[in-house]
C-alpha cells in the first residue's frame, strides 16, 4: 500500500470542503496547515512511480518526489468528484512528467 500526501492552505482547505475527501484532511504544525492522506492500491502506486522516474517511497510508504503538475492535477481531479483511482489516472495523464522537481 502506497500513500501521496497533498499538502493544503485554508483555501484549498475550503475548496475540499463537503466532498468525500474532507474527512481525510488532517491538521498540521497547530492548524497551520492541513494535509490530506490518499491510500493507492499496490498496482497505482507502482503505476505512478513508473509514470515518474524521480519519485521515490520513503520509509512511511509515502510517494514523494512527485511533479507539483501532478499533484495539482490530481487536488483538481479530487475536487471534481469521483474517486482516487479515477483521480490518480486522470492527474497521471494531465500532468507533465519533464517537470522539474522542485528541491525539498
Amino acid at each position: 500500500m502506497r500513500r501521496i500526501a497533498l499538502y493544503l492552505d485554508e483555501g484549498r482547505l475550503a475548496r475540499l470542503r463537503g466532498t468525500p475527501f474532507e474527512g481525510f484532511v488532517r491538521p498540521m504544525f497547530g492548524g497551520g496547515l492541513y494535509v490530506l492522506v490518499l491510500e493507492l492500491d499496490g498496482d497505482l502506486g507502482e503505476l505512478v512511480l513508473r509514470r515518474f522516474p524521480s519519485a521515490r517511497v520513503d520509509a512511511r510508504g509515502f510517494v514523494e518526489d512527485l511533479p507539483a503538475s501532478f499533484r495539482r492535477a490530481l487536488f483538481e481531479e479530487l475536487v471534481a468528484g469521483g474517486d482516487v483511482k479515477a483521480a490518480v489516472l486522470a492527474a497521471l495523464e494531465r500532468a507533465s512528467g519533464d517537470e522539474e522537481v522542485p528541491p525539498p
